[in-house]
């Protein structure tokens, strides 16, 4: 009685096992996914431009970002990286600015942290570069 039931455990944690590792690799792939997906989404128009930043400080809707190209990404990774081009910029955040997490949330600007890297949607206007939306990638 007693191995019958040692048995039944034993399958029991191996099929849960197995049916959480297999959803796991399903999650990672979809979101995966939806990374791809999200980056070719983003139509410029006009005067409009994407700029890559790490944040270094924050001082109410004023950032000092660190300038950032996109890196080459390779079939192994499915994580995006970075490279820091050592030009340091500050610009301030408009009120009411969407702010998009790497999981989709969209929230404010009250969000970002130092350290975070995001991808800003630019829009130049008299010579002056406005951020449209922000987005948390790192």
């Amino acid at each position: 009685m007693k191995k019958k039931n040692r048995k039944k455990i034993i399958v029991s944690f191996f099929i849960a096992f197995f049916t959480v590792a297999a959803g796991r690799i399903c999650f990672l792939k979809v979101q995966a996914e939806n990374e791809k997906n999200s980056e070719e989404e983003i139509v410029l128009e006009k005067e409009q431009s994407l700029v890559y930043g790490q944040i270094t400080t924050i001082n109410g809707n004023e950032i000092t970002y660190e300038t950032a190209e996109k890196a080459e990404s390779t079939q192994e990774s499915t994580q995006e990286s970075y490279t820091l081009m050592g030009e340091s910029k500050t610009v301030q955040i408009p009120v009411g600015t969407q702010v998009t997490t790497k999981l989709g949330t969209i929230t404010t600007f009250s969000r970002l942290s130092a350290g975070n890297t995001i991808k800003m949607l630019m829009q130049e206007e008299d010579g002056i570069q406005n951020i449209i939306e922000i987005w948390i990638v790192n």
